[in-house]
């Protein structure tokens, strides 16, 4: 297996390659919510969702975290949005990219939070995070499995998750639900794709392979203790059904709400779907 990076545009432009790659096969890119969020968020896509990409399987989920910079001075959620609140406009939030979940996710803390702060949008979150450490922007919301290393080192603080229940991983980390926040729940998703009109016999190929690979005991204990279940928790892929559209069974529901935070993002931020960017009311940060 060949792994090819192809970032940019919110997941589009390696989706894009993958849509119009020849239907046999080998091309099944590592998707997520990006996929269901960018048909609501883009006014217009280089490709068909629904007939140019075929789902294989979900392959696992997981939190996201709010985290913040060394150098904010808030310890807590609460006193994230009373420091944000006190600073209108001067704060700035970094994502992986316009209209990913990890940036909806900040569009919905500023609205739920009744405050302002600008959007830094990334190509990818290692820049993102690199930009979180160095103090060029004071918080940002990211998968768990990424941030954890850096919050362990104390490098960057850990306010709160955004699942319904703790981390296993941070059992000390509040939800945001507990920090005053009853309806943020947002959780992070993993899926393969491949190119639509690839033969069934080839997908159900790619999903048994995927199934094989996940069962592996060692592999699963790595994602326990490292991972916090970014991998399938119960160790097995889940396949799904394109029964109809939008697709059902596990992986259509991870698109569903995917869909539906992108949507209620779009509607609470007062943004609407463009070419490339999501609209936000947000000021930008200071001199």
């Amino acid at each position: 297996m060949i792994v090819e990076n192809k970032t940019g545009s919110g997941g589009n432009i390696g989706t894009d390659f993958v849509a119009k790659a020849p239907p046999d096969g080998p091309h099944a890119p590592r998707r997520g919510a990006a996929n269901a969020i960018n048909v609501s968020l883009y006014r217009t896509l280089p490709f068909d969702t629904k007939k140019d990409l075929v789902p294989v399987a979900l392959v696992g989920s997981g939190a996201n975290v709010l985290v913040v910079s060394a150098k904010t001075p808030v310890n807590n959620v609460r006193e994230l949005v009373e420091h944000a609140r006190r600073n209108p406009g001067k704060l700035n939030f970094a994502s992986n990219g316009n209209g990913t979940s990890i940036h909806l996710s900040g569009e919905l803390l500023k609205y739920y939070g009744k405050f302002d702060a600008a959007h830094v949008p990334f190509r990818g979150a290692p820049a993102a995070m690199t930009a979180l450490l160095a103090g060029d922007v004071d918080f940002m919301f990211d998968a768990l499995s990424i941030s954890a290393p850096q919050i362990r080192a104390g490098r960057i603080r850990l306010l709160a998750v955004t699942s319904r229940e703790r981390s296993a991983m941070f059992p000390e980390a509040p939800t945001l639900v507990e920090s005053g926040f009853p309806e943020f729940e947002v959780s992070g998703w993993t899926g393969v794709m491949t190119t639509g009109g690839t033969p069934q016999a080839i997908i159900a190929r790619l999903e048994a392979e995927l199934r094989r690979i996940l069962s592996d005991r060692e592999l699963i204990a790595h994602s326990k203790t490292r991972h916090d279940g970014e991998l399938c928790r119960r160790a097995r892929v889940r396949r799904i059904s394109r029964r109809g559209n939008p697709a059902l069974g596990d992986g259509g529901e991870a698109f569903r709400r995917a869909g539906r935070l992108s949507r209620r993002s779009h509607r609470l931020a007062g943004s609407r779907p463009r070419d490339g960017c999501v609209r936000t009311q947000s000021l930008p940060r200071s001199p």
